[in-house]
C-alpha cells in the first residue's frame, strides 16, 4: 500500500513537472512572437510583422486572433485558459495587441479601438487571475483609456 502511494505521488510530481515546463515553454513562444513583430515593426514592417505573428499564434499556440477580438470577457477567460495561459502569458498577448491598436490608430480608428479595448479587457484578466495589482498595468491602461478617447 505504502509502494501504491509513493508511486502515485512521484506520477503526480512528474505530471506537475510536465505542466510547468510546457507553461514555460509557451511563455517563450509567446515572448518569441512579440519580439519577432517588434523586430518587424522597428524596421517599418508592421504588417508584415502582424501577419507573420498571427499566424504564428495560430500555428504554435491556437490562439485564434480573430475570435479572440469577438469574445466577451467571461468567454475570453475561458478561451485562454483552455489554452493553459498564465497571467503573465495574457500580459505578453496584452502588449502585442497593444502594439497593433496603436498602430492602426492613424488607419482604422474603429479597428484600433477593437484592439485597445480587448487589451484593457485583457489586462483585467490579469489582474483577476494573478490576483495581485501592478502600477505599470495601471499605467498601461490609463493609456490605453487616453488613447481610446482621443486617438492618440
Amino acid at each position: 500500500m505504502l509502494f501504491t502511494k509513493t508511486v502515485k505521488k512521484n506520477v503526480t510530481m512528474e505530471q506537475r513537472d510536465l505542466i510547468k515546463d510546457q507553461i514555460e515553454q509557451l511563455g517563450k513562444v509567446l515572448g518569441k512572437i512579440l519580439s519577432g513583430f517588434l523586430g518587424l515593426k522597428s524596421s517599418g514592417e508592421t504588417s508584415v510583422g502582424i501577419e507573420i505573428s498571427n499566424e504564428q499564434l495560430k500555428n504554435e499556440l491556437d490562439i485564434d486572433l480573430s475570435q479572440l477580438l469577438e469574445l466577451d470577457k467571461y468567454d475570453l477567460k475561458k478561451y485562454l485558459t483552455s489554452r493553459k495561459l498564465s497571467a503573465e502569458h495574457i500580459e505578453i498577448l496584452s502588449k502585442y495587441l497593444e502594439e497593433i491598436g496603436l498602430r492602426k490608430l492613424t488607419e482604422n480608428k474603429i479597428e484600433a479601438d477593437k484592439y485597445l479595448s480587448k487589451t484593457l479587457i485583457l489586462l483585467e484578466l490579469v489582474d483577476e487571475i494573478s490576483k495581485e495589482m501592478s502600477f505599470e498595468r495601471i499605467n498601461r491602461k490609463s493609456r490605453i483609456e487616453n488613447a481610446l478617447q482621443h486617438g492618440a
